[in-house]
Protein backbone atom coordinates (compact mmCIF):
# COMPACT_ATOMS: atom_id res chain seq x y z
CA UNK A 1 0.00 0.00 0.00
CA UNK A 2 2.72 2.50 0.94
CA UNK A 3 4.49 1.95 -2.37
CA UNK A 4 1.29 2.98 -4.17
CA UNK A 5 0.94 6.04 -1.94
CA UNK A 6 4.54 7.03 -2.64
CA UNK A 7 4.00 6.84 -6.40
CA UNK A 8 0.70 8.71 -6.07
CA UNK A 9 2.45 11.56 -4.24
CA UNK A 10 4.99 11.74 -7.06
CA UNK A 11 2.22 11.80 -9.69
CA UNK A 12 0.34 14.60 -7.90
CA UNK A 13 3.49 16.73 -7.57
CA UNK A 14 4.39 16.18 -11.23
CA UNK A 15 0.90 16.88 -12.57
CA UNK A 16 0.07 19.79 -10.26
CA UNK A 17 3.47 21.49 -9.99
CA UNK A 18 5.90 20.35 -12.68
CA UNK A 19 3.65 19.89 -15.71
CA UNK A 20 2.07 23.40 -15.62
CA UNK A 21 5.54 24.90 -15.34
CA UNK A 22 6.77 22.86 -18.28
CA UNK A 23 3.77 23.98 -20.33
CA UNK A 24 4.26 27.65 -19.41
CA UNK A 25 7.89 27.51 -20.50
CA UNK A 26 6.71 26.09 -23.86
CA UNK A 27 9.98 24.23 -24.32
CA UNK A 28 10.61 21.21 -26.52
CA UNK A 29 12.51 17.95 -26.18
CA UNK A 30 16.18 18.01 -27.18
CA UNK A 31 16.49 17.72 -30.94
CA UNK A 32 12.70 17.70 -31.33
CA UNK A 33 11.53 21.32 -31.90
CA UNK A 34 7.94 20.26 -32.64
CA UNK A 35 7.60 18.05 -29.54
CA UNK A 36 6.83 19.90 -26.32
CA UNK A 37 7.90 18.59 -22.94
CA UNK A 38 5.09 16.53 -21.42
CA UNK A 39 4.95 14.56 -18.16
CA UNK A 40 3.97 11.42 -20.10
CA UNK A 41 7.01 11.59 -22.38
CA UNK A 42 9.74 13.80 -20.87
CA UNK A 43 13.28 13.90 -22.24
CA UNK A 44 13.93 10.70 -24.26
CA UNK A 45 10.80 8.71 -23.41
CA UNK A 46 9.48 9.93 -26.75
CA UNK A 47 11.74 7.44 -28.52
CA UNK A 48 10.21 4.44 -26.74
CA UNK A 49 6.84 5.69 -27.97
CA UNK A 50 8.18 6.19 -31.49
CA UNK A 51 9.71 2.72 -31.55
CA UNK A 52 6.39 1.27 -30.39
CA UNK A 53 4.40 3.16 -33.03
CA UNK A 54 6.76 3.00 -35.98
CA UNK A 55 9.19 0.22 -35.14
CA UNK A 56 12.96 0.52 -34.94
CA UNK A 57 14.71 2.45 -37.71
CA UNK A 58 16.74 -0.33 -39.29
CA UNK A 59 16.87 1.06 -42.82
CA UNK A 60 19.17 3.95 -42.03
CA UNK A 61 21.49 4.65 -39.15
CA UNK A 62 19.46 6.50 -36.51
CA UNK A 63 21.07 6.13 -33.09
CA UNK A 64 18.11 7.86 -31.44
CA UNK A 65 16.12 4.73 -32.29
CA UNK A 66 18.81 2.12 -31.64
CA UNK A 67 19.93 3.57 -28.29
CA UNK A 68 16.83 2.24 -26.57
CA UNK A 69 16.56 -1.36 -25.44
CA UNK A 70 13.29 -3.08 -26.37
CA UNK A 71 11.47 -4.26 -23.24
CA UNK A 72 9.50 -1.07 -22.55
CA UNK A 73 8.58 -0.85 -26.24
CA UNK A 74 7.34 -4.45 -26.13
CA UNK A 75 5.28 -3.73 -23.00
CA UNK A 76 3.65 -0.74 -24.71
CA UNK A 77 2.70 -2.95 -27.65
CA UNK A 78 1.09 -5.49 -25.32
CA UNK A 79 -1.50 -2.91 -24.24
CA UNK A 80 -4.80 -2.61 -26.14
CA UNK A 81 -4.39 -0.80 -29.46
CA UNK A 82 -6.94 1.79 -28.32
CA UNK A 83 -4.43 3.09 -25.75
CA UNK A 84 -2.16 5.74 -27.32
CA UNK A 85 1.50 4.81 -26.97
CA UNK A 86 2.32 7.96 -24.95
CA UNK A 87 -0.23 6.90 -22.33
CA UNK A 88 0.93 3.31 -22.65
CA UNK A 89 4.47 4.18 -21.65
CA UNK A 90 3.09 6.26 -18.78
CA UNK A 91 0.98 3.33 -17.55
CA UNK A 92 3.99 0.98 -17.80
CA UNK A 93 6.08 3.51 -15.89
CA UNK A 94 3.58 3.93 -13.05
CA UNK A 95 3.02 0.19 -12.61
CA UNK A 96 6.78 -0.35 -12.74
CA UNK A 97 7.28 2.35 -10.08
CA UNK A 98 4.89 0.64 -7.65
CA UNK A 99 6.47 -2.77 -8.28
CA UNK A 100 9.97 -1.28 -8.02
CA UNK A 101 9.26 0.32 -4.63
CA UNK A 102 7.89 -2.97 -3.31
CA UNK A 103 10.97 -4.84 -4.55
CA UNK A 104 13.31 -2.16 -3.21
CA UNK A 105 11.72 -2.56 0.22
CA UNK A 106 12.19 -6.33 -0.01
CA UNK A 107 15.83 -5.82 -1.00
CA UNK A 108 16.32 -3.44 1.95
CA UNK A 109 14.90 -6.02 4.36
CA UNK A 110 17.58 -8.44 3.24
CA UNK A 111 20.58 -6.12 3.47
CA UNK A 112 19.88 -3.70 6.35
CA UNK A 113 20.37 -4.50 10.00
CA UNK A 114 17.27 -2.42 10.83
CA UNK A 115 13.94 -3.54 9.43
CA UNK A 116 12.76 -0.84 6.96
CA UNK A 117 9.50 0.93 7.82
CA UNK A 118 7.27 0.74 4.69
CA UNK A 119 5.69 4.10 5.58
CA UNK A 120 8.93 5.81 4.62
CA UNK A 121 8.27 4.83 0.99
CA UNK A 122 6.06 7.94 0.88
CA UNK A 123 9.25 10.00 1.20
CA UNK A 124 10.75 8.42 -1.92
CA UNK A 125 9.83 11.61 -3.82
CA UNK A 126 12.52 13.43 -1.80
CA UNK A 127 15.23 11.01 -2.91
CA UNK A 128 17.30 12.51 -5.77
CA UNK A 129 15.43 11.63 -8.95
CA UNK A 130 12.45 10.31 -6.98
CA UNK A 131 9.97 12.54 -8.79
CA UNK A 132 10.81 10.50 -11.88
CA UNK A 133 8.28 7.99 -10.49
CA UNK A 134 5.54 10.39 -11.57
CA UNK A 135 6.53 10.73 -15.24
CA UNK A 136 6.78 8.35 -18.18
CA UNK A 137 10.22 6.72 -18.21
CA UNK A 138 12.11 3.43 -18.48
CA UNK A 139 14.17 3.91 -15.31
CA UNK A 140 11.48 2.49 -13.04
CA UNK A 141 11.14 -0.65 -15.18
CA UNK A 142 14.92 -0.98 -15.05
CA UNK A 143 14.91 -0.54 -11.25
CA UNK A 144 12.19 -3.18 -10.84
CA UNK A 145 14.20 -5.86 -12.65
CA UNK A 146 17.53 -4.75 -11.16
CA UNK A 147 16.04 -5.04 -7.66
CA UNK A 148 14.49 -8.40 -8.54
CA UNK A 149 17.90 -9.59 -9.75
CA UNK A 150 19.58 -8.61 -6.48
CA UNK A 151 16.79 -10.22 -4.44
CA UNK A 152 17.15 -13.43 -6.45
CA UNK A 153 20.92 -13.44 -5.94
CA UNK A 154 20.41 -12.98 -2.20
CA UNK A 155 18.31 -16.15 -2.03
CA UNK A 156 14.71 -15.29 -2.89
CA UNK A 157 12.91 -17.65 -5.27
CA UNK A 158 14.42 -20.35 -7.50
CA UNK A 159 17.97 -19.79 -8.84
CA UNK A 160 16.67 -19.46 -12.41
CA UNK A 161 14.96 -16.22 -11.31
CA UNK A 162 18.41 -14.58 -11.24
CA UNK A 163 18.98 -15.56 -14.88
CA UNK A 164 15.56 -14.40 -16.09
CA UNK A 165 15.66 -11.12 -14.16
CA UNK A 166 19.17 -10.46 -15.50
CA UNK A 167 17.87 -10.79 -19.06
CA UNK A 168 14.86 -8.57 -18.40
CA UNK A 169 17.01 -6.00 -16.57
CA UNK A 170 19.40 -5.49 -19.48
CA UNK A 171 16.56 -5.48 -22.02
CA UNK A 172 14.98 -2.62 -20.02
CA UNK A 173 18.05 -0.37 -20.10
CA UNK A 174 21.82 -0.82 -20.38
CA UNK A 175 21.97 0.42 -16.76
CA UNK A 176 21.85 -3.21 -15.62
CA UNK A 177 25.58 -3.21 -16.35
CA UNK A 178 25.99 -1.34 -13.04
CA UNK A 179 25.23 -4.65 -11.29
CA UNK A 180 28.05 -6.65 -12.86
CA UNK A 181 30.67 -5.68 -10.26
CA UNK A 182 28.25 -6.14 -7.33
CA UNK A 183 27.49 -9.66 -8.59
CA UNK A 184 31.19 -10.39 -8.98
CA UNK A 185 31.75 -9.19 -5.40
CA UNK A 186 28.99 -11.47 -4.10
CA UNK A 187 30.48 -14.33 -6.11
CA UNK A 188 33.91 -13.77 -4.57
CA UNK A 189 32.29 -13.65 -1.12
CA UNK A 190 30.50 -16.90 -1.88
CA UNK A 191 33.78 -18.54 -2.85
CA UNK A 192 35.44 -17.33 0.35
CA UNK A 193 32.53 -18.63 2.44
CA UNK A 194 32.14 -21.84 0.41
CA UNK A 195 28.57 -20.82 -0.36
CA UNK A 196 27.81 -22.76 -3.54
CA UNK A 197 24.22 -21.51 -3.73
CA UNK A 198 25.28 -17.85 -3.72
CA UNK A 199 27.92 -18.60 -6.39
CA UNK A 200 25.35 -20.32 -8.57
CA UNK A 201 22.90 -17.45 -8.30
CA UNK A 202 25.60 -14.84 -9.03
CA UNK A 203 26.73 -16.77 -12.09
CA UNK A 204 23.16 -17.10 -13.36
CA UNK A 205 22.57 -13.37 -12.84
CA UNK A 206 25.73 -12.47 -14.74
CA UNK A 207 24.84 -14.90 -17.51
CA UNK A 208 21.38 -13.36 -17.74
CA UNK A 209 22.81 -9.86 -18.19
CA UNK A 210 25.38 -10.89 -20.79
CA UNK A 211 23.15 -13.35 -22.68
CA UNK A 212 20.34 -10.80 -22.85
CA UNK A 213 22.68 -8.02 -23.95
CA UNK A 214 24.54 -10.16 -26.49
CA UNK A 215 21.25 -11.36 -27.98
CA UNK A 216 19.99 -7.80 -28.45
CA UNK A 217 23.34 -6.65 -29.90
CA UNK A 218 23.30 -9.54 -32.37
CA UNK A 219 19.69 -8.83 -33.32
CA UNK A 220 20.44 -5.14 -33.98
CA UNK A 221 23.50 -6.00 -36.05
CA UNK A 222 21.57 -8.54 -38.12
CA UNK A 223 18.74 -6.08 -38.72
CA UNK A 224 21.25 -3.43 -39.79
CA UNK A 225 23.09 -5.91 -41.98
CA UNK A 226 26.48 -5.14 -40.49
CA UNK A 227 28.22 -6.32 -37.34
CA UNK A 228 29.20 -3.53 -34.99
CA UNK A 229 26.14 -1.39 -35.75
CA UNK A 230 24.93 -1.51 -32.15
CA UNK A 231 28.23 -0.24 -30.75
CA UNK A 232 28.52 2.50 -33.35
CA UNK A 233 25.07 3.68 -32.28
CA UNK A 234 26.17 3.69 -28.63
CA UNK A 235 29.37 5.56 -29.46
CA UNK A 236 27.31 8.42 -30.89
CA UNK A 237 26.37 9.34 -27.29
CA UNK A 238 29.99 9.50 -26.15
CA UNK A 239 32.26 12.53 -26.17
CA UNK A 240 35.85 11.86 -27.25
CA UNK A 241 38.34 11.48 -24.41
CA UNK A 242 40.84 14.07 -25.63
CA UNK A 243 42.63 14.15 -22.28
CA UNK A 244 42.20 10.51 -21.37
CA UNK A 245 40.25 9.50 -18.26
CA UNK A 246 40.47 13.06 -16.88
CA UNK A 247 38.60 14.60 -19.81
CA UNK A 248 35.33 14.84 -17.89
CA UNK A 249 37.03 16.64 -15.02
CA UNK A 250 38.61 19.04 -17.49
CA UNK A 251 35.22 19.69 -19.11
CA UNK A 252 33.69 20.27 -15.68
CA UNK A 253 36.33 22.89 -14.92
CA UNK A 254 35.67 24.60 -18.25
CA UNK A 255 31.93 24.64 -17.51
CA UNK A 256 32.44 26.25 -14.10
CA UNK A 257 34.65 28.94 -15.64
CA UNK A 258 32.15 29.56 -18.45
CA UNK A 259 29.32 30.30 -16.00
CA UNK A 260 26.74 28.32 -18.03
CA UNK A 261 24.13 27.51 -15.35
CA UNK A 262 22.54 24.61 -17.21
CA UNK A 263 25.84 22.85 -17.84
CA UNK A 264 26.93 23.57 -14.28
CA UNK A 265 23.80 21.83 -12.97
CA UNK A 266 24.45 18.85 -15.25
CA UNK A 267 27.98 18.35 -13.94
CA UNK A 268 26.89 19.14 -10.38
CA UNK A 269 24.36 16.30 -10.36
CA UNK A 270 26.78 13.93 -12.13
CA UNK A 271 29.42 14.28 -9.40
CA UNK A 272 27.45 15.22 -6.28
CA UNK A 273 24.77 12.52 -6.30
CA UNK A 274 27.18 9.54 -6.45
CA UNK A 275 29.36 11.11 -3.74
CA UNK A 276 26.38 11.66 -1.42
CA UNK A 277 25.19 8.11 -2.15
CA UNK A 278 28.59 6.71 -1.19
CA UNK A 279 28.58 8.82 1.98
CA UNK A 280 25.15 7.45 2.97
CA UNK A 281 26.30 3.91 2.15
CA UNK A 282 29.10 4.33 4.70
CA UNK A 283 26.59 5.44 7.36
CA UNK A 284 23.80 2.95 6.58
CA UNK A 285 23.34 0.00 9.00
CA UNK A 286 24.05 -2.87 6.60
CA UNK A 287 23.75 -6.38 7.94
CA UNK A 288 27.00 -7.51 6.28
CA UNK A 289 29.91 -5.56 4.88
CA UNK A 290 29.62 -7.45 1.58
CA UNK A 291 26.15 -5.92 1.16
CA UNK A 292 27.62 -2.46 1.71
CA UNK A 293 30.48 -3.17 -0.71
CA UNK A 294 28.09 -4.50 -3.35
CA UNK A 295 25.89 -1.40 -3.16
CA UNK A 296 28.96 0.87 -3.28
CA UNK A 297 30.25 -0.95 -6.36
CA UNK A 298 26.94 -0.32 -8.15
CA UNK A 299 27.17 3.42 -7.49
CA UNK A 300 30.88 3.41 -8.28
CA UNK A 301 30.24 1.62 -11.59
CA UNK A 302 27.85 4.39 -12.61
CA UNK A 303 30.46 7.02 -11.76
CA UNK A 304 33.26 5.19 -13.60
CA UNK A 305 31.12 4.69 -16.71
CA UNK A 306 30.30 8.41 -16.62
CA UNK A 307 34.04 9.18 -16.59
CA UNK A 308 34.88 6.66 -19.30
CA UNK A 309 32.14 7.84 -21.66
CA UNK A 310 32.77 11.51 -20.84
CA UNK A 311 28.99 11.87 -20.56
CA UNK A 312 27.45 13.36 -17.37
CA UNK A 313 23.89 13.28 -18.73
CA UNK A 314 20.91 12.13 -16.65
CA UNK A 315 22.75 10.82 -13.59
CA UNK A 316 19.89 12.18 -11.46
CA UNK A 317 17.55 9.60 -13.02
CA UNK A 318 20.07 6.87 -13.91
CA UNK A 319 20.99 6.53 -10.23
CA UNK A 320 17.39 5.43 -9.61
CA UNK A 321 18.19 2.15 -11.36
CA UNK A 322 20.63 1.23 -8.56
CA UNK A 323 18.61 -0.89 -6.06
CA UNK A 324 20.34 0.61 -2.99
CA UNK A 325 19.78 4.26 -3.99
CA UNK A 326 16.27 4.80 -2.63
CA UNK A 327 16.70 2.63 0.52
CA UNK A 328 19.82 4.42 1.80
CA UNK A 329 18.03 7.78 1.74
CA UNK A 330 14.92 6.39 3.41
CA UNK A 331 17.12 4.75 6.04
CA UNK A 332 18.93 8.08 6.56
CA UNK A 333 15.57 9.84 7.04
CA UNK A 334 14.52 7.20 9.56
CA UNK A 335 17.77 7.27 11.52
CA UNK A 336 17.73 11.08 11.63
CA UNK A 337 14.16 11.10 12.94
CA UNK A 338 14.99 8.55 15.63
CA UNK A 339 18.02 10.57 16.75
CA UNK A 340 15.93 13.75 16.88
CA UNK A 341 13.34 11.92 19.00
CA UNK A 342 16.10 11.05 21.48
CA UNK A 343 17.65 14.52 21.35
CA UNK A 344 17.68 14.94 25.13
CA UNK A 345 19.93 11.93 25.53
CA UNK A 346 22.61 13.38 23.26
CA UNK A 347 25.50 15.66 24.15
CA UNK A 348 25.70 19.20 22.76
CA UNK A 349 28.22 18.17 20.09
CA UNK A 350 26.11 15.15 19.10
CA UNK A 351 23.02 17.35 18.78
CA UNK A 352 24.90 19.78 16.54
CA UNK A 353 26.19 16.92 14.40
CA UNK A 354 22.73 15.34 14.01
CA UNK A 355 21.10 18.70 13.26
CA UNK A 356 23.68 19.75 10.69
CA UNK A 357 23.60 16.34 9.02
CA UNK A 358 19.81 16.26 8.78
CA UNK A 359 19.55 19.85 7.54
CA UNK A 360 22.30 19.26 4.96
CA UNK A 361 20.59 16.11 3.69
CA UNK A 362 17.19 17.80 3.42
CA UNK A 363 18.63 20.84 1.65
CA UNK A 364 20.42 18.56 -0.80
CA UNK A 365 17.29 16.46 -1.45
CA UNK A 366 15.05 19.50 -1.93
CA UNK A 367 17.68 21.01 -4.23
CA UNK A 368 17.62 17.86 -6.37
CA UNK A 369 13.82 18.05 -6.54
CA UNK A 370 14.08 21.64 -7.79
CA UNK A 371 16.71 20.64 -10.35
CA UNK A 372 14.45 17.85 -11.60
CA UNK A 373 11.38 20.10 -11.90
CA UNK A 374 13.12 23.11 -13.44
CA UNK A 375 15.95 21.26 -15.12
CA UNK A 376 13.83 18.82 -17.13
CA UNK A 377 12.51 21.39 -19.62
CA UNK A 378 15.68 23.52 -19.43
CA UNK A 379 18.04 20.62 -20.14
CA UNK A 380 19.94 20.91 -16.86
CA UNK A 381 20.71 17.19 -16.55
CA UNK A 382 20.75 15.86 -20.12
Amino acid sequence: MWASVGVLVAVVLVVVVAHPLWQDLNLHLPGEPSTKVDFTTPVDTLFYVRNANEGYSWGEFKPTSLWFHPLVTWLIRLLPSEVPAKWGVYAVSLVSAVVALCLVESYARRVFDLSPNPRYLVLAVLVPGGLNMGVGNAEMTSLAFNALLMIAVLGEGPPVLAFVSGILAILSKPNAIYLVLPLVAYGAYGLAKHDGELNRRCLLGLLGIFVGWASWILYVDLQMGEFGSYWRAREASMVSLEMGAMTLMYRATQVVLSGDLGLMMKFLTAFTIPVVDLWLLVLAPFRREIDRLSAALAVGSMLVITLLTNNPNKIIVYVLTVPAHIPIYLMAFRQSREKVCHFRGLSMSQRALVTSGLVSLLVFCIGMVVIFVIGTPLGWYY
